[in-house]
């Protein structure tokens, strides 16, 4: 059944790709380094671009919006308090969250925030702290700690403004999940969250994640959890493997040179392995009457959802790759080159309703066939049974925090 305008019940907004983090693992970075894959066009959108793109008849259906993205911080947005302000103005009751690692603006931007959150219980910052002092800019390099607690310090100062802090673990923040647990309640925090993290196998065994310095050398390695019932994934081995990432930073002058494995994915080696059965979490159904996802980045450019954008980068640097060896960018490459190129799903260059209809040729008239034939690869290792995804909030430290 085809996207409609008025049956989207999930919007994923990425309404800045910039950062002030440089988080090893960011598809926003080449090889884990400091530097922005050259494929990312750095852009932020403003009120106008917000109110030209989501149309108020599109609120109609929609109960959850969600402040991410794949590769920048909602609080890069110079227009951040104007659009939360805009949806506060025009009655939006559903829920909202936004996604930041804390460390940008300062302890009165961080106030009004609080003061328009203040004003609806299901509207929530969700803050992305992954240890302590000692430990958290492991993770979120160049992420400044004191900032952090400034910032949050101010948010939760005004009464009624909802946060979370959510936590992802590695072996060397493990140990902290408890204390952490402890600040968060005596901040004020109403939810504390150890999440599961991703990166940390290659689905045969438990790999590193390094922190690839600016000389384009190994600063150091992140480690999966020791604790099993921290890890996220199905690896029965206890061995773990060092990644090597290291590279010359001077092969990124020439923007045309082949980048030889820079993907985040893979992919699979045969057609047939990726033939698993889709349940498509962009589509759902209520009371009868279906009900979609979607999800729009910083350039404007529409998806389904986060996974198959965030390959977008590598997506243009293929017209001069050499050989990529990954089935599912190439599938995922050549159904857009089909239809004209990305820019066809781009809302700076055409309507709502055209995307919509692209959205349906593309991915969903495809789900029932094989991959041979046509089932997008990147729907199949997302939405197919059991990923890997599907594991990251489960937890058993998800909680409420008493008051």
């Amino acid at each position: 059944m085809p996207f409609k305008i008025t049956e989207i019940d999930y919007l994923h907004l990425e309404i800045s790709n910039n950062c002030n983090a440089i988080c090893p693992a960011c598809p926003r970075y080449f090889k884990n380094s400091p530097y922005v894959k050259p494929g990312l066009e750095l852009t932020s959108w403003t009120i106008d671009d917000f109110k030209r793109y989501l149309p108020k008849e599109i609120f109609i259906s929609v109960n959850r919006i969600n402040f991410c993205g794949n590769h920048g911080d909602p609080l890069s947005c110079k227009d951040f308090i104007k659009i939360v302000e805009y949806l506060d103005e025009i009655g939006y009751v559903g829920r909202l969250e936004v996604h930041t690692n804390g460390g940008l603006k300062n302890e009165s931007y961080w106030k009004q925030v609080g003061e328009v959150f203040s004003k609806h219980d299901n509207w929530k910052v969700i803050f992305s702290i992954d240890g302590l002092e000692d430990t958290n800019h492991l993770y979120r390099r160049n992420v400044k700690w004191d900032n952090v607690i400034r910032n949050i310090k101010a948010y939760n100062s005004i009464a009624g403004a909802v946060s979370t802090w959510e936590y992802l673990i590695f072996e060397h923040n493990e140990h902290q999940i408890e204390k952490a647990k402890e600040l968060s309640i005596e901040m004020g925090f109403r939810y504390f969250i150890p999440k599961k993290t991703l990166n940390l196998d290659n689905s045969e065994h438990w790999v590193t994640i390094p922190a690839i310095n600016k000389e384009g050398k190994t600063d150091y390695h992140l480690y999966p959890p020791k604790n099993s019932e921290n890890r996220n994934g199905f690896i029965t081995t206890d061995k773990v493997m060092k990644l090597n990432h290291e590279f010359n930073p001077e092969s990124l002058k020439n923007e045309k040179q082949p980048r030889e494995g820079d993907l985040i994915y893979n992919g699979r080696s045969t057609w047939e392995e990726c033939d698993k059965p889709i349940n498509p979490k962009c589509k759902t159904k209520n009371e009868d009457k279906e009900y979609s996802s979607l999800y729009i980045d910083a350039n404007g450019i529409v998806t389904p959802c986060c996974w198959l954008n965030i390959q977008t980068p590598v997506n243009k640097e293929l017209d001069y790759k050499e050989n990529t060896g990954n089935i599912a960018m190439y599938q995922l490459y050549n159904k857009y080159k089909k239809i004209g190129g990305l820019d066809k799903l781009n809302l700076n260059e055409n309507s709502f309703d055209d995307i919509l209809l692209l959205m349906e040729e593309l991915f969903e008239s495809s789900w029932n066939k094989s991959a041979e034939c046509g089932k997008t690869i990147w729907c199949t290792e997302y939405c197919g049974h059991q990923t890997a995804v599907d594991q990251l909030y489960t937890h058993e430290g998800i909680q409420k925090n008493e008051s």
